[in-house]
Protein backbone atom coordinates (compact mmCIF):
# COMPACT_ATOMS: atom_id res chain seq x y z
CA UNK A 1 0.00 0.00 0.00
CA UNK A 2 1.87 3.38 -1.29
CA UNK A 3 0.19 6.52 0.52
CA UNK A 4 0.99 9.50 -1.65
CA UNK A 5 2.29 12.44 0.21
CA UNK A 6 -0.07 15.14 -0.58
CA UNK A 7 -2.40 13.58 1.40
CA UNK A 8 -0.44 14.83 4.84
CA UNK A 9 0.72 18.31 3.15
CA UNK A 10 -1.44 20.31 5.45
CA UNK A 11 0.90 19.20 8.38
CA UNK A 12 4.03 19.83 7.30
CA UNK A 13 5.47 23.43 5.29
CA UNK A 14 7.04 21.82 2.57
CA UNK A 15 7.95 23.96 -0.61
CA UNK A 16 6.34 23.74 -3.88
CA UNK A 17 9.42 22.29 -5.91
CA UNK A 18 9.13 19.20 -3.21
CA UNK A 19 5.65 18.08 -4.66
CA UNK A 20 7.32 18.56 -8.29
CA UNK A 21 10.04 16.53 -7.94
CA UNK A 22 9.09 12.94 -8.27
CA UNK A 23 6.96 11.13 -6.97
CA UNK A 24 7.68 10.46 -3.29
CA UNK A 25 6.05 7.59 -1.42
CA UNK A 26 5.71 6.26 2.02
CA UNK A 27 5.63 2.78 2.91
CA UNK A 28 3.35 0.97 5.50
CA UNK A 29 7.25 -0.31 6.80
CA UNK A 30 8.12 3.05 7.41
CA UNK A 31 4.59 4.09 8.99
CA UNK A 32 5.02 0.65 11.34
CA UNK A 33 9.05 1.70 12.27
CA UNK A 34 7.86 5.21 12.75
CA UNK A 35 5.16 4.68 15.64
CA UNK A 36 6.74 1.66 16.95
CA UNK A 37 9.95 3.91 17.52
CA UNK A 38 7.57 6.63 18.54
CA UNK A 39 6.06 4.02 21.15
CA UNK A 40 8.74 2.72 22.39
CA UNK A 41 11.05 5.82 22.57
CA UNK A 42 13.99 3.06 21.28
CA UNK A 43 15.27 2.28 18.48
CA UNK A 44 16.84 -0.91 19.44
CA UNK A 45 13.92 -1.99 21.12
CA UNK A 46 11.73 -0.64 18.53
CA UNK A 47 13.96 -2.84 16.06
CA UNK A 48 13.48 -6.17 18.31
CA UNK A 49 10.08 -6.05 18.56
CA UNK A 50 9.89 -5.97 14.31
CA UNK A 51 12.44 -8.25 14.10
CA UNK A 52 14.43 -5.99 12.29
CA UNK A 53 18.15 -4.85 12.58
CA UNK A 54 18.72 -1.30 14.10
CA UNK A 55 20.24 -0.03 10.81
CA UNK A 56 17.80 -1.31 9.31
CA UNK A 57 14.80 0.62 10.93
CA UNK A 58 17.43 3.80 10.76
CA UNK A 59 17.73 3.64 7.15
CA UNK A 60 13.80 3.49 7.31
CA UNK A 61 13.01 6.43 9.74
CA UNK A 62 15.84 8.29 7.38
CA UNK A 63 14.00 6.97 4.28
CA UNK A 64 10.59 8.47 5.65
CA UNK A 65 12.20 11.97 7.11
CA UNK A 66 13.74 12.56 3.61
CA UNK A 67 10.83 11.95 1.62
CA UNK A 68 8.08 13.89 3.77
CA UNK A 69 11.71 17.12 4.61
CA UNK A 70 11.23 17.13 8.46
CA UNK A 71 12.83 15.70 10.79
CA UNK A 72 10.69 13.49 13.21
CA UNK A 73 12.98 12.45 15.86
CA UNK A 74 15.21 14.12 18.15
CA UNK A 75 18.09 11.69 18.62
CA UNK A 76 21.09 11.70 21.82
CA UNK A 77 22.80 8.80 22.20
CA UNK A 78 20.66 7.78 25.30
CA UNK A 79 17.20 8.94 24.57
CA UNK A 80 14.94 9.52 20.97
CA UNK A 81 12.00 12.20 21.46
CA UNK A 82 9.58 13.04 18.79
CA UNK A 83 10.09 16.13 16.86
CA UNK A 84 7.00 18.82 16.94
CA UNK A 85 6.61 16.93 13.01
CA UNK A 86 7.04 13.79 14.83
CA UNK A 87 4.20 14.32 17.32
CA UNK A 88 1.91 16.43 14.20
CA UNK A 89 2.58 13.24 12.30
CA UNK A 90 2.26 10.23 14.95
CA UNK A 91 -1.82 10.25 15.02
CA UNK A 92 -2.08 9.96 11.27
CA UNK A 93 0.06 7.19 10.83
CA UNK A 94 -1.77 5.30 13.93
CA UNK A 95 -5.26 5.77 11.58
CA UNK A 96 -3.50 5.02 8.15
CA UNK A 97 -2.18 2.06 10.59
CA UNK A 98 -5.37 0.77 11.70
CA UNK A 99 -7.22 1.45 8.46
CA UNK A 100 -4.91 -1.05 6.12
CA UNK A 101 -4.79 -3.63 9.21
CA UNK A 102 -8.77 -3.36 9.20
CA UNK A 103 -8.61 -3.94 5.07
CA UNK A 104 -6.50 -6.78 5.56
CA UNK A 105 -8.78 -7.71 8.42
CA UNK A 106 -11.88 -7.91 5.82
CA UNK A 107 -9.99 -9.36 2.88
Amino acid sequence: MEIHVVAMCRLFPVSVAFFTTPYKKMELRQLQSFARVAQLKSFSEAARTLYITQSTLSQQIRQLEGEIGVPLFVRTTHSVELTDYGEELLPAVQRVLAEATSCQDRI
